[in-house]
Protein backbone atom coordinates (compact mmCIF):
# COMPACT_ATOMS: atom_id res chain seq x y z
CA UNK A 1 0.00 0.00 0.00
CA UNK A 2 1.40 3.12 -1.26
CA UNK A 3 1.72 6.10 1.12
CA UNK A 4 1.31 10.16 0.05
CA UNK A 5 4.50 11.27 1.94
CA UNK A 6 4.46 14.88 1.33
CA UNK A 7 8.14 17.01 0.83
CA UNK A 8 9.47 18.59 3.99
CA UNK A 9 8.49 21.88 4.21
CA UNK A 10 11.36 23.96 2.71
CA UNK A 11 12.48 27.85 3.37
CA UNK A 12 12.70 29.95 0.53
CA UNK A 13 16.39 31.26 0.16
CA UNK A 14 14.91 34.66 0.64
CA UNK A 15 12.71 34.31 3.45
CA UNK A 16 14.53 35.54 7.11
CA UNK A 17 15.54 33.48 9.84
CA UNK A 18 13.20 34.57 12.24
CA UNK A 19 13.36 32.79 15.92
CA UNK A 20 10.25 31.18 17.10
CA UNK A 21 8.93 32.98 20.02
CA UNK A 22 8.98 31.66 23.30
CA UNK A 23 5.74 30.84 25.28
CA UNK A 24 4.50 33.85 26.79
CA UNK A 25 4.38 33.01 31.07
CA UNK A 26 2.12 34.74 33.49
CA UNK A 27 3.51 37.58 35.01
CA UNK A 28 5.86 36.47 38.45
CA UNK A 29 4.14 38.43 41.03
CA UNK A 30 7.98 39.81 42.08
CA UNK A 31 8.04 41.91 39.12
CA UNK A 32 4.68 43.28 39.01
CA UNK A 33 5.29 47.08 37.49
CA UNK A 34 5.62 50.22 39.67
CA UNK A 35 2.43 51.10 38.36
CA UNK A 36 0.51 48.44 39.50
CA UNK A 37 1.97 48.56 43.59
CA UNK A 38 0.86 52.44 42.80
CA UNK A 39 -2.51 51.54 42.64
CA UNK A 40 -2.59 49.13 45.60
CA UNK A 41 -1.20 51.74 47.52
CA UNK A 42 -3.66 54.62 46.18
CA UNK A 43 -6.22 51.47 47.34
CA UNK A 44 -5.62 51.09 50.47
CA UNK A 45 -4.09 54.66 51.60
CA UNK A 46 -6.51 57.40 50.61
CA UNK A 47 -4.45 60.95 49.66
CA UNK A 48 -4.17 62.68 52.56
CA UNK A 49 -6.55 65.69 53.39
CA UNK A 50 -6.66 68.69 55.39
CA UNK A 51 -8.20 67.60 58.91
CA UNK A 52 -7.32 64.19 58.96
CA UNK A 53 -4.74 64.54 61.33
CA UNK A 54 -7.21 65.86 63.71
CA UNK A 55 -10.13 63.50 62.43
CA UNK A 56 -8.15 60.64 63.78
CA UNK A 57 -6.49 62.06 66.84
CA UNK A 58 -9.02 61.38 69.70
CA UNK A 59 -7.32 59.39 72.55
CA UNK A 60 -5.15 60.51 75.56
CA UNK A 61 -1.80 58.93 76.83
CA UNK A 62 0.10 56.61 75.14
CA UNK A 63 -1.99 55.54 72.67
CA UNK A 64 -3.67 58.94 71.15
CA UNK A 65 -4.21 57.14 67.11
CA UNK A 66 -6.77 54.75 66.18
CA UNK A 67 -5.28 51.86 64.50
CA UNK A 68 -7.06 50.79 60.98
CA UNK A 69 -10.16 48.95 61.04
CA UNK A 70 -10.59 49.91 64.58
CA UNK A 71 -13.85 51.44 66.28
CA UNK A 72 -13.47 55.83 66.89
CA UNK A 73 -15.70 56.58 69.74
CA UNK A 74 -19.19 59.12 68.58
CA UNK A 75 -18.11 61.65 71.17
CA UNK A 76 -15.27 62.17 69.15
CA UNK A 77 -17.04 62.44 66.08
CA UNK A 78 -18.92 65.31 67.91
CA UNK A 79 -16.16 66.45 69.49
CA UNK A 80 -14.66 67.33 66.15
CA UNK A 81 -17.53 68.37 64.03
CA UNK A 82 -18.24 71.10 66.94
CA UNK A 83 -14.83 72.26 66.75
CA UNK A 84 -14.39 72.35 63.33
CA UNK A 85 -17.85 73.08 62.44
CA UNK A 86 -18.23 70.46 60.03
CA UNK A 87 -21.54 67.97 59.69
CA UNK A 88 -21.11 64.48 62.11
CA UNK A 89 -21.87 62.81 59.04
CA UNK A 90 -18.81 64.29 56.65
CA UNK A 91 -16.60 62.76 59.82
CA UNK A 92 -18.22 59.50 59.47
CA UNK A 93 -17.63 59.09 56.18
CA UNK A 94 -13.69 60.30 56.63
CA UNK A 95 -13.40 58.27 58.72
CA UNK A 96 -14.66 55.69 57.23
CA UNK A 97 -12.28 55.99 54.16
CA UNK A 98 -9.53 55.91 56.57
CA UNK A 99 -10.78 52.60 57.72
CA UNK A 100 -12.06 53.59 60.80
CA UNK A 101 -15.59 52.70 62.29
CA UNK A 102 -17.47 54.59 64.91
CA UNK A 103 -18.67 52.52 67.94
CA UNK A 104 -22.14 53.92 68.22
CA UNK A 105 -24.87 56.00 65.99
CA UNK A 106 -23.81 59.52 65.50
CA UNK A 107 -26.73 62.35 65.32
CA UNK A 108 -26.85 65.12 63.36
CA UNK A 109 -27.51 67.69 65.67
CA UNK A 110 -25.16 68.18 68.62
CA UNK A 111 -26.99 69.04 71.53
CA UNK A 112 -25.94 71.18 74.51
CA UNK A 113 -25.14 68.40 77.22
CA UNK A 114 -23.91 65.66 74.66
CA UNK A 115 -20.09 65.92 74.71
CA UNK A 116 -20.64 66.29 78.42
CA UNK A 117 -22.69 62.77 78.99
CA UNK A 118 -20.19 61.49 76.24
CA UNK A 119 -17.19 61.97 78.65
CA UNK A 120 -15.80 59.98 81.26
CA UNK A 121 -14.60 62.39 83.83
CA UNK A 122 -18.60 64.90 82.22
CA UNK A 123 -16.03 67.49 81.47
CA UNK A 124 -16.67 67.11 78.01
CA UNK A 125 -13.55 66.12 76.55
CA UNK A 126 -11.36 62.75 76.11
CA UNK A 127 -10.97 59.97 77.17
CA UNK A 128 -14.50 59.30 76.11
CA UNK A 129 -17.40 56.27 77.56
CA UNK A 130 -16.41 53.53 75.97
CA UNK A 131 -19.54 51.88 74.33
CA UNK A 132 -20.28 48.36 75.96
CA UNK A 133 -22.56 45.89 74.21
CA UNK A 134 -23.26 43.41 76.94
CA UNK A 135 -23.37 45.06 80.58
CA UNK A 136 -24.63 49.29 79.45
CA UNK A 137 -23.52 52.28 80.26
CA UNK A 138 -22.92 52.31 84.07
CA UNK A 139 -26.25 53.46 86.65
CA UNK A 140 -23.45 55.50 88.51
CA UNK A 141 -22.24 57.52 85.12
CA UNK A 142 -26.32 58.72 84.91
CA UNK A 143 -26.71 59.99 87.69
CA UNK A 144 -23.49 62.00 87.97
CA UNK A 145 -24.49 63.31 84.66
CA UNK A 146 -27.72 64.07 86.36
CA UNK A 147 -25.69 66.28 89.00
CA UNK A 148 -23.82 67.75 86.56
CA UNK A 149 -26.36 69.16 83.78
CA UNK A 150 -29.35 69.65 86.63
CA UNK A 151 -31.68 67.07 84.36
CA UNK A 152 -33.24 64.19 85.73
CA UNK A 153 -32.05 60.61 85.97
CA UNK A 154 -34.43 59.30 83.54
CA UNK A 155 -33.90 62.45 81.14
CA UNK A 156 -29.73 61.32 80.46
CA UNK A 157 -30.82 57.99 80.26
CA UNK A 158 -33.09 58.64 77.05
CA UNK A 159 -30.11 60.61 75.52
CA UNK A 160 -27.33 58.23 76.54
CA UNK A 161 -29.80 55.30 74.83
CA UNK A 162 -30.15 58.00 71.60
CA UNK A 163 -26.10 57.95 71.47
CA UNK A 164 -25.86 54.23 71.86
CA UNK A 165 -25.42 54.02 75.42
CA UNK A 166 -28.22 51.64 76.92
CA UNK A 167 -28.70 51.23 80.21
CA UNK A 168 -29.15 47.27 81.63
CA UNK A 169 -33.19 46.56 81.67
CA UNK A 170 -32.32 45.24 85.04
CA UNK A 171 -31.68 48.66 86.51
CA UNK A 172 -34.24 50.43 88.22
CA UNK A 173 -33.42 54.63 87.44
CA UNK A 174 -34.29 57.13 90.59
CA UNK A 175 -36.30 59.83 90.36
CA UNK A 176 -33.71 61.79 91.32
CA UNK A 177 -29.73 61.28 91.74
CA UNK A 178 -28.34 61.45 95.02
CA UNK A 179 -25.05 61.91 96.18
CA UNK A 180 -24.70 58.41 98.27
CA UNK A 181 -26.00 56.47 95.55
CA UNK A 182 -23.12 57.20 93.61
CA UNK A 183 -21.10 56.35 96.82
CA UNK A 184 -22.39 53.11 96.65
CA UNK A 185 -22.08 52.40 93.09
CA UNK A 186 -18.56 53.32 93.50
CA UNK A 187 -18.24 50.80 95.58
CA UNK A 188 -19.69 47.60 93.32
CA UNK A 189 -18.31 45.73 90.99
CA UNK A 190 -21.23 44.14 89.86
CA UNK A 191 -22.63 44.53 86.29
CA UNK A 192 -26.86 44.53 87.06
CA UNK A 193 -26.64 41.17 84.89
CA UNK A 194 -24.46 39.38 87.85
CA UNK A 195 -25.99 38.19 91.13
CA UNK A 196 -24.84 40.71 94.52
CA UNK A 197 -23.65 38.17 97.19
CA UNK A 198 -23.24 38.78 100.67
CA UNK A 199 -19.47 39.50 100.26
CA UNK A 200 -20.22 42.60 98.34
CA UNK A 201 -22.47 44.18 100.59
CA UNK A 202 -20.18 43.14 103.23
CA UNK A 203 -17.14 45.04 101.17
CA UNK A 204 -19.50 47.86 100.15
CA UNK A 205 -20.71 48.74 103.58
CA UNK A 206 -17.57 48.82 105.11
CA UNK A 207 -16.33 51.31 102.30
CA UNK A 208 -19.63 53.77 102.14
CA UNK A 209 -20.07 53.15 106.45
CA UNK A 210 -23.49 52.29 105.92
CA UNK A 211 -25.29 49.05 107.57
CA UNK A 212 -25.40 45.54 105.22
CA UNK A 213 -29.04 46.22 105.25
CA UNK A 214 -29.46 49.44 104.38
CA UNK A 215 -26.47 48.23 101.69
CA UNK A 216 -28.50 45.88 100.18
CA UNK A 217 -31.88 47.29 100.73
CA UNK A 218 -30.91 50.08 98.55
CA UNK A 219 -29.23 47.90 95.91
CA UNK A 220 -32.01 45.89 95.54
CA UNK A 221 -34.24 48.97 94.78
CA UNK A 222 -31.68 50.14 92.28
CA UNK A 223 -32.26 46.88 90.62
CA UNK A 224 -29.23 44.52 91.49
CA UNK A 225 -30.21 40.71 92.46
CA UNK A 226 -29.27 39.88 95.71
CA UNK A 227 -30.08 35.79 95.88
CA UNK A 228 -28.54 34.88 98.86
CA UNK A 229 -31.18 34.35 101.70
CA UNK A 230 -29.62 36.04 104.39
CA UNK A 231 -30.70 38.72 107.81
CA UNK A 232 -28.21 41.30 106.61
CA UNK A 233 -26.94 42.92 109.84
CA UNK A 234 -28.09 46.58 110.61
CA UNK A 235 -25.05 47.75 112.76
CA UNK A 236 -22.95 50.04 110.44
CA UNK A 237 -19.25 49.46 110.42
CA UNK A 238 -16.02 51.78 110.18
CA UNK A 239 -15.52 52.87 107.05
CA UNK A 240 -12.27 51.24 105.74
CA UNK A 241 -10.61 52.86 102.83
CA UNK A 242 -10.78 51.42 99.53
CA UNK A 243 -9.10 48.86 98.33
Amino acid sequence: MEQDNEPPHRKSPNQPNTPHAPPQEPPDPLHRTHAHYSSLIRQQFPTPEPGDERILRYGVGHRPWPSRYSSVPSGHVLDVARETGRPPADIVARLAELGCATTGPVPDILEKDDLLLLSQELDGRAPWLPLSGVVGVRLGHILRASLATGRTPAEITERLATLGHWLHANAKVPAVAEAEDIRLLETVDRSFQDNVHLEHVLRSASLTGRSPADVASRLTALGYRLPDEVDYPEVRGTVAAAA
